[in-house]
């Protein structure tokens, strides 16, 4: 896929606007069916991620000065029982209301608890029992004629606990 980069360092997936700006507009009535791409990013330490990218290319109408809005992408490292929350952020340039919905959440273990809620874009997710990893919400906004995709990146870690029962040193 011509531009396509995986960030060795963060593992973030990319491609640049001048390579978007050459692939071609063919399912106008089917969002997200244009491009897609899949795969697995595999750490030296020989443990990977499943990745899922669903691409949408839009032909500007020349006679629409409608801007599409955008979605503020979140991260949030938290430990495993811990219960999340938060307010996905997106703004509209022309102004328009916007509509909002989950697309995906991706990750190694259940995810069963993890709810947004359109109405208020706000999101929440109990991770007791999930598993230590990353997870990704795909967060989409749009008004009546242009969509972004906002992704809610979280990393989970092992809780850890401090030692019990050790004596106090002597004096």
């Amino acid at each position: 896929i011509p531009g396509f980069v995986v960030d060795p360092a963060t593992g973030a997936l990319t491609i640049s606007a001048a390579d978007t700006a050459a692939m071609v507009y063919d399912n106008g009535g089917n969002d997200g069916a244009d491009y897609a791409f899949s795969g697995n990013i595999v750490s030296s330490d020989g443990s990977s991620v499943e990745f899922d990218w669903l691409f949408d290319a839009v032909v500007a109408d020349p006679t629409n000065n409608n801007l599409a809005p955008e979605v503020t992408d979140i991260v949030i490292n938290a430990m495993v029982g811990d219960v999340l929350g938060d307010t996905v952020i997106g703004t509209d340039p022309n102004g328009d209301p916007l509509t909002w919905d989950l697309l995906s959440f991706l990750g190694t273990g259940d995810n069963g608890l993890f709810s947004f809620d359109p109405a208020t874009n706000s999101f929440t997710w109990d991770t007791a029992g999930s598993a230590v990893g990353p997870y990704i919400a795909n967060i989409r906004a749009c008004d009546a004629q242009a969509c972004d995709v906002g992704s809610i990146t979280i990393n989970l870690s092992e809780l850890t606990t401090p030692p019990t029962n050790v004596p106090e040193p002597a004096t």
